[in-house]
């Protein structure tokens, strides 16, 4: 097929407008599982030039798959329906069904100050966390979701596993902007997060408010026992950074955004860049300050070439030609439009 038919409903495995479609931002994507047993070749015609990414999983020997069909079995297009109908009318609703202890808190926190607000010492697994702020000025908002800081510790660990901005944590910044994604999102009521987050040894939750005013939160948590083995589950991780000078000679041209050791799983990103003097804009013109030309590269075990190599910084959050329009999907998310002048953040 063209590849451009490759997003849009041109067969029935593909007329899933929430798994296979274009953004407000021009970027074209397709969640569909193209499944086989051997091996994949993928070839384009000689001339033929577009920005792409292929993902794919390899799985462990002996697994079998069921072989692609693009028409597809009644019961693989019922499963697609499922999802689709998921991401299509009910984002942002708890998307488990577990059965779970929900507890509920409302904190007042003076400057400085540093409150517990969920700790026990038994196993168990946070499946959602959710944050309300009490502001009666808005205009201090984006401040104090900046200079609210979140901290999660595990089986007792003395750093912690999550370090962050409250806004960033929940994918916003600056300030309070309403969006929606499958892992987390925020309502006009409520910032949300269901990242599914086990723990052996007990769990500890802190807010820090580096605010010079009290901030008063109401704080909703759902969690539950654990009905597998918590040695087969892995540690929820999110920690936050920033460099606002130029890179060193030594590091260029590459931003490091994460580095760490140990078996895991990467899960997703959240990027606020900052870009004064624009780029791609109405104002400045096709190109001029463009930010996003970056390539991500993800380095896994040792690797000296990256095994994964992005086209762009766009590009890796699902949209494209530095278009900064507002769009919000399952997995992907642009939560501002200021015409590349100023703050741009996705997830």
């Amino acid at each position: 097929m063209p590849f451009i038919e490759y997003f849009k409903p041109t067969i029935p495995a593909f007329n899933f407008p929430q798994l296979v479609y274009e953004t407000n931002a021009r970027g074209f994507n397709n969640y569909v599982p193209i499944t086989y047993q051997k091996s994949l070749k993928i070839v384009a015609d000689p001339g033929w030039g577009q920005y792409y990414h292929f993902n794919y999983i390899s799985f462990p020997k002996g697994i079998q798959v069921e072989k692609f069909d693009p028409e597809m079995s009644e019961n693989n297009l019922k499963a697609l329906q499922e999802v689709n109908n998921l991401f299509e009318s009910r984002m942002g609703e708890y998307p488990y069904d577990l059965s779970v202890t929900t507890e509920n808190k409302i904190l007042r926190i003076a400057p400085g100050e540093e409150k517990i607000f969920f700790q026990t010492e038994d196993a168990g697994a946070v499946s959602s966390l959710k944050v309300k702020l009490k502001i009666g000025d808005k205009k201090k908002m984006a401040e104090i979701l900046r200079k609210l800081l979140l901290t999660i510790k595990w089986d007792g660990e003395e750093e912690p596993s999550v370090w962050s901005p409250l806004g960033d944590f929940f994918g916003t910044s600056p300030g309070w902007n309403e969006y929606r994604t499958f892992p987390m999102g925020m309502t006009e009521e409520w910032m949300y997060s269901y990242w599914y987050m086990p723990f052996k040894d007990g769990a500890e939750i802190a807010v820090k408010n580096d605010f010079n005013e009290e901030v008063q939160i109401e704080i909703e948590l759902k969690h539950e026992e654990l009905g597998v083995e918590v040695e087969d589950l892995a540690r929820f991780h999110a920690k936050w950074h920033r460099d606002l000078s130029p890179l060193e000679e030594s590091r260029w041209p590459d931003w490091t955004l994460l580095e760490t050791m140990g078996k895991g799983r990467f899960v997703g990103t959240h990027l606020l860049v900052w870009n004064p003097k624009g780029g791609s804009c109405s104002a400045a013109g096709p190109g001029h300050h463009w930010w996003g030309e970056g390539d991500e590269k993800f380095f896994v075990d040792g690797e000296t070439f990256p095994s994964t190599f992005g086209t762009g910084t766009e590009d890796y959050f699902g949209y494209a030609w530095c278009d900064p329009s507002k769009f919000e999907h399952a997995f992907h998310s642009q939560t501002q439009d200021n015409d590349n002048m100023g703050y741009q953040p996705m997830n």
